[in-house]
């Protein structure tokens, strides 16, 4: 059964880390994540489709602010393939804290 990381803090190899360890973490598995197309696809198609709806949607009230929170919540959906995909290259690459000697 796959675990959904809603937050970057909840995921296991990510845990107890440091802003900078976390930061360095991701790195080393960064170009492995992205060349996932569950991750680049909704990176690419939310602003997109964002910047389409306010250009091509009739104007009505609240109308900025609906697609705003709208694409703020599709964006907190679509991060979790990252999520997922992060913890699960971060598994198969270990992570070591840089020694301090």
């Amino acid at each position: 059964m796959t675990k959904l990381y809603w937050t970057e803090r909840s995921i296991p190899a990510l845990e107890g880390l440091s802003f900078m360890e976390r930061h360095s973490a991701k790195g080393s598995v960064h170009k492995e994540v992205w060349r996932h197309w569950e991750v680049w696809l909704p990176a690419v198609l939310l602003p997109v489709s964002y910047i389409l709806a306010l250009l091509k949607l009739p104007d009505f009230p609240y109308k900025f602010a609906i697609l705003t929170v709208s694409l703020l919540t599709l964006w907190r959906l679509s991060m979790l393939p990252v999520h997922y995909y992060l913890q699960h290259h971060l598994e198969l690459k270990p992570w070591r804290r840089p020694s301090l000697s």
